[in-house]
């Protein structure tokens, strides 16, 4: 029988698997946003967490493999779908290996590959139920302490890049015609390592992303 359920792909690094700052620890399913989601929508939806610690866009990490969230787009596709939608918040990690034109550059090729799915990942049953839906996420920017920190910080010096996340992938939501939602408007990341979201952070992105997808 199939699955009644709506079924809803939230693609993301550290801050989709619920990194706790300070600790390296990961949030309960409880206050992680994804698990918040979860409860928000209830039992007529399934929320797939699909979060990694460093995944990138399309940048290849030479000391973490694995982190290509393109290359492994496609994996996690296949393995949960069928989907209703996908939910993407990538970006923070792009600055590592780039500046913050390479990271619009990075999410325009995640979202044409979501929003084509069905056609590159051809098999027994599509991955999206119905025609691809997609909300977009621009990442939290880093809190400036970042810019503070030892020079062999491959993110010292990238406060003012992450600054730009929010107006710059509202564009890129704008050309493929994708719901987009700011991270920056649910508070700010922790100042204990100023890159990860803060459980009150979380809580409020929760609230706005089960919103957003209700209205889609």
């Amino acid at each position: 029988m199939a699955d009644e359920k709506k079924r809803i792909l939230c693609y993301g690094d550290s801050n989709t698997w619920g990194y706790m700052p300070g600790t390296g620890e990961r949030y309960s399913a409880e206050e992680r946003w994804t698990g918040r989601v979860q409860t928000l929508l209830g039992s007529a939806y399934t929320v797939l967490e699909e979060g990694l610690n460093g995944r990138t866009t399309v940048y290849e990490d030479p000391v973490n493999p694995y982190r290509n969230g393109l290359r492994g787009l496609g994996y996690a596709l296949q393995a949960v779908k069928p989907l209703d939608m996908a939910v993407v918040c990538l970006g923070t990690n792009d600055l590592h290996f780039t500046d913050i034109r390479g990271a619009v550059r990075g999410i325009e090729q995640i979202l044409w590959t979501l929003l084509n799915a069905n056609s590159i990942y051809q098999g027994s049953t599509p991955v999206f139920r119905t025609e691809p839906r997609v909300l977009l996420i621009a990442p939290p920017p880093l809190h400036p302490m970042v810019d503070t920190q030892r020079t062999e910080c491959l993110l010292c010096g990238k406060v003012s890049d992450s600054l730009q996340f929010g107006t710059l992938y509202r564009k890129v939501a704008e050309q493929f015609d994708v719901p987009f939602l700011d991270a920056a408007e649910f508070g700010t990341v922790s100042e204990v390592d100023g890159v990860h979201m803060t459980v009150q952070c979380h809580a409020a992105m929760a609230e706005a992303v089960s919103t957003e997808i209700q209205r889609i």
